[in-house]
């Protein structure tokens, strides 16, 4: 089956689909330049990918809103990206996330990713974080094509 053809499956998004054309995954991967992609391709598969928690996930995340944080306002939203990254590292507990991304709130945490939403810095952004994912998904995901 075609990358494409897989990703028409798994019913993403079509501006991905047209993107992906005829490359194949290994290709796709490599130069992607939209880490919120790779985001949705890893969690759609991270069964498949050996993932068996969500720990390196949300270090992916963690370390893609860190590209904002000079914008993040809200110390609660900062405490909450810092302690993600701890619990992407092994070193804060489910628990401890689970604390501080109530104590940030949704609106809040909504609100600073917008600030840094302007089109020339969110396609910077969006092309640094599939860097982040390229480097923390190394060892799950081996593209063979």
């Amino acid at each position: 089956m075609k990358f494409s053809e897989k990703l028409t499956n798994m019913e993403a998004c079509s501006e991905a689909i047209n993107w992906v054309g005829k490359k194949g995954f290994k290709k796709s991967w490599d130069t992607c330049q939209r880490g919120d992609w790779m985001l949705w391709y890893v969690f759609k598969n991270r069964k498949e990918l050996g993932l068996k928690d969500m720990r390196l996930i949300t270090l992916a995340k963690a370390l893609t809103v860190n590209l904002i944080h000079p914008l993040l306002k809200d110390e609660r939203s900062k405490k909450a990206v810092e302690i993600a990254v701890q619990f992407g590292r092994g070193k804060a507990t489910g628990g401890q996330l689970v604390a501080a991304a109530y104590a940030a709130s949704a609106a809040a945490y909504a609100a600073d990713y917008a600030a840094a939403a302007a089109d020339d810095a969110r396609k910077n952004i969006l092309s640094k974080s599939a860097d982040i994912c390229r480097e923390v998904f190394k060892k799950a995901i081996q593209p063979t094509k």
